[in-house]
Order: structure tokens, then sequence, then C-alpha cells
């Protein structure tokens, strides 16, 4: 991995080995952190992965520079659930978001195609969404 990329300049780095770096950024920050890692030479999203765990949403940022997994977390409430599109950061988040939006019900400001990858006409809506009672 490249001495140059410094990832504390990015947000709190909550884990680092080897091949991959945890970093949490909060939500208003985010752009400004992916912008950042755009310029240190991090160009390939592989994933966008949204996980609820009850209390709000967590959406993790997957990339990959010279075989080092960088992983950018942040966190969004579970009402009115909403994030900024990164595709004028990096367009090959067009996909991930769209799955996003669909499986938990993230509204994604900016996003230009906001019709169903996966899910058909009558499929529940957000099933990867826990319950309200926390099931």
């Amino acid at each position: 991995m490249d001495d140059e990329l410094t990832f504390e300049s990015l947000g709190k780095v909550v884990k680092k080995s080897k091949n991959a770096t945890f970093i949490e950024v909060d939500a208003c920050d985010l752009r400004r952190a992916l912008t950042k890692l755009r310029l240190m030479g991090v160009k390939r999203i592989m994933t966008i992965t949204g996980v609820d765990n009850g209390t709000d949403i967590e959406v993790i940022y997957h990339f990959d520079k010279d075989y080092h997994i960088i992983n950018i977390k942040t966190k969004i409430p579970r009402k009115n659930s909403t994030i900024g599109s990164i595709t004028t950061i990096y367009s090959g988040a067009k996909l991930f978001e769209r799955e996003l939006a669909e499986m938990l019900d993230v509204q994604i400001e900016g996003n230009r195609q906001p019709r169903n990858l996966f899910l058909c006409e009558g499929s529940p809506r957000a099933p990867l969404r826990k319950k309200e009672n926390g099931d």
C-alpha cells in the first residue's frame, strides 16, 4: 500500500490491517472524504453495503487500491433515511446506490435512475429493513 495514503485525514480510522482499513465518517463529511480518497488515487469502488442495525442505517462504501480494501462507513437515521449520491465522484456507484435504495429504502439525493434493479412490481418494499419492533 502506498505510504502517501493517509487515511486519518479522511475520518476516524477504527481498524487497520495489512490488507484493509476501516474508516468512520460523519454523513455530512462523506462527499469531502470520498473526493479526497479519489484524489489520493483510489479509483475503484467495489460495492456499497447497507445495514439496518435497528437504530440507524449504516452505509459502507468499499474501495480497492492495489489489493488493499478501504471501507468507509457512515450512519444515517432510519426515519427519513437520505444520503447524497456519490456518482459524480465514483460513477461506478450507480448500480450500488440503486440497490441500496431498493433494499433498504434509502433515498439517494441526486440519483437519476431510481427504478428497481431486482424486485418486481408487488414485491415487499425494503426487504432488508428491520421491522419497527427490532426483528
